[in-house]
């Protein structure tokens, strides 16, 4: 294979020959240095395939390769190079004209030819030699192991997209590249080094365009790309963006004023491609009511008016809108009392992903915990196993990996620094659903079940307490025992604990959706 560049320093200090050559030689001559370049993810590696078959708008800077030689001398014309690998000559071309900017009348087209017997090419005495190495396809005439004696700098993922895409289309790209010839030891600086040193100068030297200006100026600014051109060639995320965006205004929610500060643009983006991924598409009008109830929720935190985590708000949104199950006002109330108490709005990275993940994972399995609320005394032993029994049952014959948890507040472990009543208003605030059992007449179950009423008032989920009463007297109405202010509250009658085991199931069934195997 002969690449073919022009030879020069470069800022007078690195010698290279920067040329063109197709994308798939480049890849399959070439290798990363796993200890300091990322390996290409699947979905990163779709994005830059997607790129890649983009013409109109393909371009991007010139890949940049390394070789270590042995003797590094170039100071006047004619250099040469020669190794087991490769051969490395060079042809001036003189021009008349001494206006070059360079301050130069000359010019080195170096030729770099890759010896075939260290390569499996074919031998360069046969007639064909020159056919098959100069139009190869590269994954087929070469010994893989062997080839691969250029090192990456910069553009990796582009190259390794193409090693594993045997699309033609990519393959035959002409791409430029920068083959920086490095000596071997330099001033007791290795090969290894210069190139992570260069490879450091080109990621983190400049000042990266930060994604709000980016976004801006691809969604914002309409005279650049049109609508049909933005969703096109970027994504529909980008069209969905601009059209929210004219849509509706974020001046109106107060509360989200400093989540959204400088990030108006990157926000929506952000959360209109997870909506996208989701299959959530078509819910605008549902992101502006959800909006309007997070604004809600942030007015009563503190610590969440005053964080710039825009990350965080497309969490909210997400959970407030999903096609799964979308959370409640009480549900949501319960997840910003979790962003608050462990203080997910100080996480640095602004990843609305993370925080999904962790939520789901691990918080929101809290969400599928009843608690309960009653008298646990030897007379009211066996209503506490009915509840128990029928938990269990719904656990063994569902599918659902997060099980049901009866949470009884005298076994529930705590340290020393919490009272009591805090605990257990704490856990009826995070706990999904209440089964209260009024049997026994208790003031302290009464006084928990009237704490849940307290947290409804402000709230859309109103069916979120069960009350049950062991009915001792026949033809009684439904509220004489329990309080006429409890009469819109759910309630589940039973005489027995057989009774209240096919009930209850029933209720639980149906409040948690899940359906019976």
């Amino acid at each position: 294979m002969i690449l073919r560049g022009v030879l020069d320093y470069s800022l007078g200090n690195m010698l290279c020959i920067r040329g063109f050559a197709r994308m798939g030689n480049l890849a399959i001559v070439s290798k990363a240095d796993e200890s300091y370049q990322r390996d290409l993810i699947k979905e990163h590696k779709k994005e830059v395939l997607d790129f890649l078959r983009k013409k109109e708008t393909l371009f991007f800077p010139e890949i940049i390769l390394s070789y270590s030689i042995d003797d590094l001398q170039f100071g006047g014309e004619n250099f040469k190079y020669n190794d087991k690998f490769l051969r490395i000559t060079t042809k001036t071309n003189r021009y008349a004209n001494k206006n070059d900017t360079r301050g130069k009348d000359s010019i080195q087209i170096a030729t770099i030819n890759l010896k075939p017997q260290h390569f499996g090419f074919y031998d360069e005495n046969r007639p064909d030699y020159e056919q098959h190495v100069t139009g190869f396809d590269g994954h087929l005439m070469f010994d893989e192991d062997k080839n691969k004696i250029f090192n990456r700098i910069d553009g990796n993922h582009r190259l390794s997209a193409a090693d594993e895409e045997r699309d033609d289309s990519i393959q035959d790209l002409i791409t430029p590249f920068c083959l920086l010839l490095l000596p071997k030891a330099s001033e007791n600086r290795t090969t290894e080094i210069l190139e992570k040193t260069i490879f450091h100068n080109i990621n983190y030297k400049h000042i990266p365009l930060k994604k709000e200006h980016h976004y801006k100026m691809m969604i914002g600014d309409e005279t650049i790309f049109n609508d049909d051109e933005l969703s096109d060639d970027f994504g529909e995320e980008y069209y969905r963006s601009r059209l929210y965006l004219q849509t509706y205004n974020y001046d109106e929610f107060s509360g989200l004023k400093e989540a959204l500060a400088g990030n108006i643009y990157t926000f929506t983006h952000d959360l209109q491609k997870l909506l996208l991924d989701e299959g959530q598409a078509d819910y605008f009008e549902t992101v502006y009511r959800a909006l309007k109830l997070i604004n809600k929720i942030y007015n009563n935190h503190e610590q969440l008016l005053q964080h710039q985590h825009y990350g965080l708000l497309i969490a909210f949104v997400y959970f407030s809108v999903r096609k799964d199950k979308a959370l409640s006002e009480k549900e949501l109330n319960a997840f910003a009392y979790w962003v608050v108490e462990n203080f997910v709005y100080e996480i640095a990275k602004k990843d609305a992903n993370s925080i999904i993940g962790m939520y789901k994972n691990i918080i929101e399995r809290r969400y599928k915990e009843i608690f309960i609320s009653m008298d646990f005394s030897k007379n009211h032993k066996a209503t506490y196993q009915a509840i128990e029994g029928v938990v269990d049952a719904i656990n063994q014959e569902n599918s659902t990996t997060i099980k049901l948890c009866p949470v009884r507040i005298d076994q529930f472990k705590t340290g020393y620094s919490y009272k009591l009543d805090d605990e257990i208003f704490k856990q009826i605030e995070k706990c999904g659903l209440m089964i209260a059992d009024l049997s026994g007449n208790n003031v302290n179950v009464y006084q928990e079940v009237g704490f849940a009423m307290g947290l409804n008032n402000n709230n859309t989920d109103k069916e979120n307490i069960l009350l049950l009463k062991k009915d001792t007297e026949k033809n009684k109405s439904a509220d004489s025992e329990v309080g006429f202010n409890l009469r819109s509250t759910k309630q589940l009658r039973f005489t027995g604990t057989e009774n209240l085991r096919k009930s209850l199931k029933e209720e639980l069934l149906e409040y948690y959706k899940l359906s019976v195997l």
